[in-house]
């Protein structure tokens, strides 16, 4: 994203490696029941890239444009900090926008770099403690909505809910209460 010439936002999405990219595959490819395959590189292709970076584009926008109006998200911001009870009755901790591990997550799951292709997952890469922790973070995001599997992948996806109270979780710790700290200070 930058800013032309002052007077334009413009937004581009550059595709370095389209191997990470999954399109329908040929027919051949989906008759074997493979579904979804590598983007091959080629000018044929041209198209499918239009078409995966202007999703990628209007899903950025979107994402930018809860950044805006905050008022909202400020009003559901008290979802996140209520615990949950899942579908067993089991309890889900609340999370603390204040907490700097909780922002910590939170400003993971916004990253730019996850709206492509959906945000991250517990993998077969990573030990056995860890995407243990990460599937628990994960479903404490799912529980009150703010990310939502991706159909038949280990990736997760921020909602357009998960946006909002995300982004004003921030806005709150990193804006707000340095102003109201200076406030009462003075």
């Amino acid at each position: 994203m930058y800013d032309k010439h002052g007077c334009t936002l413009r937004v581009e999405t550059v595709i370095n490696d389209p191997y990470e990219v999954k399109s329908a595959g040929a027919a051949a490819a989906l008759a074997a029941g493979l579904g979804m395959v590598p983007l091959p590189k080629g000018v044929a292709f041209l198209p499918r890239y239009a078409a995966v970076a202007t999703a990628a584009n209007h899903r950025y926008l979107d994402a930018l444009a809860v950044v805006d109006d905050p008022a909202p998200a400020y009003r559901a911001l008290d979802r996140l900090t209520q615990p949950v009870r899942d579908a067993h009755h089991r309890a889900s901790r609340a999370f603390n926008p204040a907490a700097p591990s909780d922002l910590a997550l939170v400003a993971a799951v916004l990253r730019g770099e996850h709206t492509l292709q959906g945000s991250f997952g517990a993998d077969a890469a990573t030990n056995r403690r860890r995407s243990g922790q990460v599937s628990r973070l994960l479903k404490r995001l799912h529980l009150r909505g703010l990310v939502a599997k991706i159909p038949r992948s280990r990736r997760w996806r921020v909602t357009q809910l998960g946006q909002a109270l995300l982004s004003a979780a921030i806005e709150l710790r990193e804006e707000h209460f340095p102003a109201a700290f200076l406030k009462a200070a003075a």
